[in-house]
This record gives structure tokens, C-alpha cells and sequence, in this order.
């Protein structure tokens, strides 16, 4: 997966959208949850499992991660 997107995606300036993924034809955009959610996704997906401890942290949607705490 990683590779696949340094080798598609990756310009001068930093990553663009595919408009055709057969072709791999490029778009001169970069949509704003790539960094914010893809590439966290990615990690979290190939991290190391000590990574977070998630008995003790959750992570929204856009893969934010929150600890979670014992209510008092």
C-alpha cells in the first residue's frame, strides 16, 4: 500500500489524487485528509502492536487517538 502510493502519488510538491487508477493518471490536487487520515491509518495499520495500547486509547473516525479514563 505504501509503496503503491509513493510510487503513484508522490510529485515535487508532495502527494496527488489519482483521477484514473488504471492509468495512474494524475490530478494537480491533494485532497486535505491525506495527511490527517490516510497516512495515520496506514501507520496504525503497520505500526508495531506497541504501539498504542488501545485497551487504554480509542480512535475517532478521522483517527485521532483519545485516552480512554476510568470514570470517578
Amino acid at each position: 500500500m505504501v509503496e503503491s502510493i509513493m510510487e503513484h502519488c508522490k510529485n515535487e510538491v508532495g502527494f496527488a489524487s489519482l483521477k484514473n487508477v488504471l492509468t495512474f493518471e494524475k490530478m494537480n490536487s491533494m485532497e486535505s485528509f491525506f495527511f490527517g487520515e490516510t497516512l495515520k491509518y496506514a501507520y496504525l495499520i503497520f505500526a508495531r502492536e506497541s504501539a498504542f495500547d488501545f485497551k487504554k486509547t480509542v480512535m475517532t473516525t478521522e483517527a485521532h487517538p483519545f485516552k480512554i479514563e476510568k470514570a470517578k
